[in-house]
């Protein structure tokens, strides 16, 4: 990531420049287009993810209205007594942005999920069995790759849970709505009370929105900060559940984390660095052996 500042005074405009060198360059295109769709549509979503300014196709790299605010995981080591006000903010943000998968998107030419269809009443739906299928395969393969590097122990990750139960238990349809993808606390950045979301430029994308808070909790549980993470995700999950999380969501939470962790797991151990492989084991550990879900939810006092 480049960053500068276009102009002088008070006519300059900060940027970034984000190169992606394995992003689609379809996707690049489009994310001009949906940037502009989303400030027409939902301006009071828009206004927290910084504006699409330009792309260079032949580079893969976006030109990034520049934004103030620290990654939520800097602020876990500090006294950061706005974050919680923050947190709960990016959760509403998150419930209602996830709430808006059945308007019509034909015009963005997004690419639906194969798991993602839309019902006679037009409404979008998850299959959330394919889905939770399909993870499975993902999570297999990285825990395949990570006893290659000598964590042999990965095989068991899903000695946990029964997976053709679990599959079956979300053998019931669930609304779709727009995810970001790669909704980790590190792409968050707050300022003060409030926060700007960040690595969403080629979004939005349909699927099952627990994914997105699956992605969250995975990476607050991998924190060795514990208590500051899980802080953190307890003012995060009562907010973005305003009813209360049910037995359904939660074990979603679970084993879509576990899974999103495998695969975190596999791609550092991927480096070969002593210092990754010791770091590995030892989270494999602590994944294998926890007695409680990821994502748990404490109710409040």
């Amino acid at each position: 990531m480049v960053r500068g500042v276009l102009g002088d005074g008070a006519q300059s405009k900060a940027f970034w420049i984000k190169w992606c060198p394995e992003a689609d360059p379809r996707a690049l295109e489009q994310s001009i287009r949906h940037m502009h769709w989303w400030e027409m549509r939902y301006p009071q979503l828009a206004r927290f993810v910084p504006k699409l300014i330009d792309y260079w196709r032949d580079e893969n790299a976006l030109l990034i209205e520049g934004v103030e605010g620290v990654p939520v995981g800097q602020l876990l080591s500090q006294d950061a007594p706005e974050l919680p006000t923050a947190i709960q903010a990016v959760a509403r943000w998150h419930y209602e942005y996830s709430q808006i998968g059945d308007v019509d998107v034909t015009e963005l030419d997004t690419l639906l999920g194969s798991e993602v269809h839309r019902t006679p009443e037009g409404a979008l739906h998850v299959r959330a069995d394919r889905l939770i299928e399909s993870r499975i395969a993902l999570a297999s393969e990285a825990a395949y790759q990570l006893s290659l590097a000598g964590c042999k122990a990965a095989r068991q990750w899903s000695d946990r849970y029964d997976i053709s139960r679990a599959v079956s238990y979300f053998s019931t349809d669930v609304p779709a709505g727009f995810v970001h993808g790669d909704f980790k606390p590190d792409n968050v950045l707050v300022n003060g009370a409030t926060f700007s979301v960040i690595d969403w430029w080629t979004a939005p994308r349909v699927s099952w929105p627990l994914c997105d808070v699956a992605v969250f909790a995975a990476n607050l549980w991998m924190d060795p900060r514990r208590d500051a993470a899980d802080a953190v995700w307890q003012n995060f999950v009562h907010a973005r559940f305003p009813d209360g999380i049910d037995a359904y969501a939660q074990y979603g939470i679970d084993i879509l984390a576990t899974m999103t962790c495998i695969q975190y797991l596999a791609n550092r151990c991927s480096k070969a660095r002593p210092i990754d492989r010791v770091y590995c084991k030892k989270a494999l550990d602590r994944l294998l052996t926890r007695r409680y879900p990821i994502g748990r939810v404490v109710s409040p006092a």
